[in-house]
């Protein structure tokens, strides 16, 4: 029987979506992501996206999959490459982001969250 989403996330359950979850970790490491988005009231659990500094830019999308605990990333660096990744540890996430939102680069981004790559 595959876990339940309570199980794999019970950090993102207490926190009562994974923007907030993202939120408080991000705080909890002295982070500034921005007022983390969720995308759509239906998927509160599964799916935030953390606002681009750049007018008009995309977010960084994460999310949760729903058989093991990992968050997925997905977004493009200020040079236009892909940024994509997979973890356990939604503090990866907040470094990631964080370091993203800066507007560092790739090579910068990946090393404060070395799962970051560019697939």
């Amino acid at each position: 029987m595959d876990p339940s989403f309570a199980e794999l996330y019970p950090d993102v359950v207490a926190a009562g979506s994974l923007a907030s979850a993202l939120e408080q970790v991000a705080a909890g490491l002295g982070l500034d992501l921005g007022e983390v988005q969720f995308a759509d009231p239906m998927v509160l659990l599964e799916w935030a996206g953390v606002p681009n500094v750049v007018p008009d830019g995309r977010p960084l999308w994460v999310r949760t999959t729903p058989f093991e605990r990992v968050f997925e990333i997905d977004g493009r660096s200020p040079d236009g490459e892909p940024l994509r990744g997979r973890t356990s540890d939604l503090s990866e996430v907040a470094r990631a982001a964080a370091s993203w939102r800066s507007g560092a680069r790739l090579a910068e981004i990946r090393q404060v969250a070395a799962f970051v790559n560019a697939a």
